[in-house]
């Protein structure tokens, strides 16, 4: 009796361990639902020396990021008007501390279409600011 006894308080001292050790806080970016939980719209644009590089046209665009794809919704400041984009894929990609986005391109007199293909670090995801540094440029985005 006293070896079953301490056989079912070891088998309790184990399971307590393994769902101690399995609940361990993931602290990587793999917030899914911070990401696509809403509107994120472009506040500031910095090169690599923390210098503000915002054009005027990319302060009224937002991009909302879906299941598996993303809306670019841009303001009424157009960048690029020979090149229209509205939409592309995401996914998360270095066990959800980066994003790997690609736009699809389509000029706006329709006689090509260019597949952009484009990676970040992810910086900072909370419900409120997203930040982003590009792998392929010296940019730096800011979302609030």
């Amino acid at each position: 009796m006293k070896n079953i006894k301490c056989f079912i308080y070891s088998l309790s001292i184990c399971f307590f361990l393994l769902a101690t050790v399995s609940c361990k806080k993931n602290t990587s970016f793999n917030h899914y639902e911070q990401l696509t939980n809403g509107l994120w719209d472009v506040t500031e644009v910095k090169d690599d020396n923390g210098n503000s590089i915002t054009e005027e046209c990319e302060k009224d665009d937002i991009i909302r990021f879906e299941e598996e794809s993303f809306t670019f919704i841009e303001g009424e400041n157009i960048c690029h008007e020979e090149m229209i984009f509205k939409s592309g894929k995401w996914e998360f990609k270095d066990d959800g501390e980066g994003l790997k986005i690609t736009k699809t391109m389509k000029s706006s007199n329709g006689s090509g279409t260019t597949i952009l293909v484009l990676r970040y670090k992810i910086i900072s995801l909370s419900d409120s600011e997203l930040v982003l540094k590009s792998e392929d440029e010296d940019k730096t985005y800011y979302y609030e």
